[in-house]
């Protein structure tokens, strides 16, 4: 058992038995285990600053990632990884009224080739 604390946050984390609650103030590395533990599908998995949420989506994704730029703006707001199975990116969600990292994960369907996602963790930004 590992016991992670980090400012307001703390949570016992047992790597045998799933990721645990909803945390608030995570750091970069508890998004990155989370994101990683976390189960296929949709999860929202605790909340974290714009910059620990930067820091670990670029992790995510690993070096040589290529940009995502929003449409309308150009304004940077996430990376897909270079070989296509991971993506970060930092996206306002009109109907909660507040930006929401991604940390998507797919894979490749047998057959065709097509990316199918697999999960998508969830960080609310502080």
């Amino acid at each position: 058992m590992l016991y992670n604390c980090h400012l307001l946050s703390c949570i016992i984390l047992d790597r045998t038995k799933g990721t645990g609650k909803y945390v608030s103030n995570m750091n970069a590395t508890d998004i990155l285990w989370k994101a990683k533990s976390a189960s296929k599908g949709n999860t929202t998995i605790g909340s974290a600053s714009r910059q620990e949420a930067w820091k670990a989506g670029k992790a995510w994704v690993g070096p040589n990632a290529n940009p995502i730029y929003k449409k309308k703006t150009g304004e940077l707001m996430g990376y897909n990884s270079l070989d296509g199975s991971r993506t970060f990116r930092l996206d306002f969600k009109p109907k909660e009224n507040m930006v929401r990292a991604n940390f998507q994960e797919f894979t490749r369907k047998w057959g065709d080739g097509r990316w199918i996602p697999v999960k998508n963790a969830h960080i609310d930004i502080k």
